[in-house]
């Protein structure tokens, strides 16, 4: 499996554990309608002697702890720097194992607690591998029956007869790293994201054309960016640089007549690599005037975001992810770029609450609505997620 590939698996097993923390979050929340809630959460391949994570609510508390029976597993002993990060996020060490206990409406602060558990501290690799009881709580997606069969074996040469059939080829060639069909956008171009800010895109530009690029910078000073491209060109000889609608860009292209899976694999690996190297360093050729406005993170937050945000407090889950599908109509992309925003708007308003006490509550609420938003945008995705694999 190449790098890109294992990124790619990563996602997925990120975004495994962050619906898991959500549907947890919501069963721990039916409480509060007068539904008392008991979860117990074991390691699957452990044996008996395993711990186990039980969360309880009654509408009042909820109480998150761990019991244990017999000797333990090494693998499932606290570390002392374990132990410092249980206190950390509000556990009581006793006898009978650590403690957490919440107000009932903390539900998302239990989820996180245990995740952390489960996946940072035991090792659980994806939720999958977690025996949960009670057994129908929908917490973890059973894997999809396989409608295709195998899937579809990618010729070492291709001979694409239309820009279509070199689509199809490409989605064929790319699936397996992804573990599905390749989601795109609404431009056609599927966007790879590597390890940190690292990011690549596959644009079929013609039936036997593909470019795979990635933006470093933005707004740049034309004069200073041209001087890194000389040096830029030197150095990675096999990807072009230039500047187009004032954004400093790496390219590869590839002639698709034959088509070769194994040199887009290369390409994509490439400018990965590339991407992840020079992002962050490209940003000094950038205008100051762009650094300083690309920094507020308020100053060009798209309306519609804005608009989910003031309906933040006062819907319920399910009908703000219903507001956010239809305003981002659908679009993976647009709700990708909005959960950015949210969380560094969410990061402002934490920040703001902490320091001006003159208008505590204001941003005590921002908080929470951007929490709100940010839970509603990972649902949506979620959604869409699932949505793209069913059609595919």
């Amino acid at each position: 499996m190449s790098s890109y590939e294992e990124l790619v698996v990563d996602r997925g097993v990120d975004h495994a554990w962050m619906q898991f923390r959500l549907r947890l979050a919501d069963h721990l929340g039916a409480a509060s309608r007068g539904v008392p809630v008991a979860i117990t959460i074991t390691p699957q391949a452990a044996d008996d002697e395993a711990p186990a994570l039980i969360l309880e609510a009654d509408g009042t508390d909820l109480v998150t702890r761990i019991e244990t029976v017999g000797q333990l597993d090494a693998r499932f002993r606290f570390t002392a720097s374990e132990r410092h990060r249980l206190v950390e996020l509000g556990m009581t060490i006793e006898d009978g194992g650590p403690v957490l206990l919440l107000d009932a409406y903390e539900i998302d602060r239990a989820a996180h607690y245990a995740f952390a558990v489960l996946h940072e501290m035991w090792d659980v690799v994806h939720p999958s591998f977690l025996a949960i009881d009670p057994e129908d709580l929908g917490l973890v997606d059973e894997p999809e029956p396989d409608e295709e069969g195998s899937p579809v074996d990618v010729p070492t040469v291709v001979h694409p007869t239309s820009i279509e059939s070199l689509n199809e080829w490409v989605d064929a060639a790319l699936a397996p790293g992804f573990g599905h069909t390749p989601i795109r956008d609404d431009d056609g171009d599927i966007c790879v994201h590597g390890q940190g800010s690292a990011r690549a895109i596959v644009s079929v530009r013609s039936e036997n054309r593909i470019e795979v690029w990635s933006i470093l910078a933005r707004e740049v000073d034309v004069a200073k960016a041209h001087r890194e491209i000389d040096r830029l060109s030197q150095q990675y000889a096999f990807h072009r640089f230039f500047i187009v609608d004032g954004m400093l860009v790496v390219s590869m292209v590839l002639f698709a007549d034959p088509f070769v899976p194994a040199h887009l694999h290369a390409a994509l690996q490439g400018t990965l690599y590339v991407s992840g190297r020079l992002v962050g360093p490209a940003k000094r050729l950038e205008k100051p005037r762009s650094r300083r406005k690309r920094n507020n993170t308020s100053a060009d937050l798209d309306p519609r975001l804005m608009s989910l945000f003031v309906s933040g407090r006062r819907m319920q889950t399910a009908e703000l992810v219903s507001t956010a599908m239809k305003l981002a109509k659908g679009s993976e992309a647009t709700l990708q770029a909005w959960r950015e925003r949210s969380i560094a708007a969410h990061a402002q308003a934490k920040k703001l609450f902490g320091e001006q006490g003159d208008v505590h509550d204001v941003h005590r609420r921002a908080v929470s609505s951007w929490r709100r938003v940010i839970r509603a945008i990972d649902l949506a995705l979620a959604d869409v997620s699932t949505g793209s694999r069913e059609a595919s």
